[in-house]
């Protein structure tokens, strides 16, 4: 399983050095921020930024999006389609548009979208996003995702396409399904918080206002011996760096154990 992390400034990674996959928004994306960011990509996968331009009130126009595309297409391994948010025939419309344009996004089927919408991009695409978990708690996850891999896996647990999670690093979700790639803000928003992620999946407070007690500093000084932990404790960057490794780990043992979805019926027997 693929993870890739949301980044939206040269800063973040400046201090790191090996590749990793990266998503980055049309909407926020600055041009001259292209170059650096693919030299710093294992993987460069570009989403619309529609939901949060639709936070804001805004829109974004179809053709300064595929003209930007064009304008960069040997930089992104991965485009996303241009959700139209809440309206699943206009989100067609785009990706048909797009295509008309000579491009290939990636569709995206959303949360409370019918279920043949899905099924049709199934029997299309080889790689499909799903969107749209980030508003429900991890119950509505698990009901949302069990409705979407009823139709993705086979029998035997593996599926039929490659799915991408978009807005998805919830451990308990990526160990359930066979999501082919999962991006999320959450390592850098948790590092802006002040917390890394310890082997277990729960969350490490570091506060700059307290001292850190000896058994924190003995799990640091083990899962994370490249990082000095002063900087761990003051310096959100780092705390980011440290918080990648963490989901490298993840992401290597899910590759190579990736999980299964067996259907309902196949698991009542």
């Amino acid at each position: 399983m693929i993870v890739y992390f949301v980044v939206s400034s040269k800063g973040y990674l400046k201090n790191y050095e090996p590749k990793i996959p990266i998503l980055a928004s049309f909407y926020y994306l600055r041009e001259s921020n292209i170059a650096y960011f693919r030299s710093k990509a294992s993987s460069f996968f570009l989403d619309s930024g529609a939901y949060s331009a639709f936070t804001r009130n805004e829109k974004i126009d179809i053709d300064k999006y595929a003209q930007f595309i064009h304008n960069n297409i040997g930089e992104f391994d991965i485009y996303a389609n241009l959700d139209a948010i809440g309206d699943w025939k206009a989100s067609e419309t785009n990706q048909k548009y797009l295509e008309s344009c000579g491009l290939k996004p990636i569709p995206v089927y959303h949360y409370n979208e019918p279920l043949e919408v899905l099924k049709r991009m199934l029997s299309e695409y080889e790689y499909i996003g799903i969107g749209g978990s980030t508003q429900l708690d991890t119950k509505g996850c698990f009901n949302f995702f069990n409705e979407c891999f009823e139709l993705i896996c086979n029998e035997d647990g593996t599926p039929k396409n490659r799915i991408h999670g978009f807005g998805l690093t919830k451990l308990k979700i990526m160990r359930h399904y066979p999501f082919y790639s999962v991006d999320s803000t959450a390592p850098l928003l948790q590092a802006a918080m002040g917390t890394l992620y310890d082997y277990e999946g729960h969350n490490l407070s570091l506060s700059r206002d307290k001292k850190i007690d000896t058994q924190t500093k003995i799990y640091l000084e083990k899962y994370y011996p490249a990082f000095d932990i002063e900087k761990l404790k003051n310096d959100y960057i780092t705390r980011f760096l440290a918080n990648i490794q963490f989901y490298n780990w993840v992401s290597e043992g899910l590759t190579k154990n990736p999980p299964r979805y067996f259907h309902r019926q196949n698991r009542l027997f």
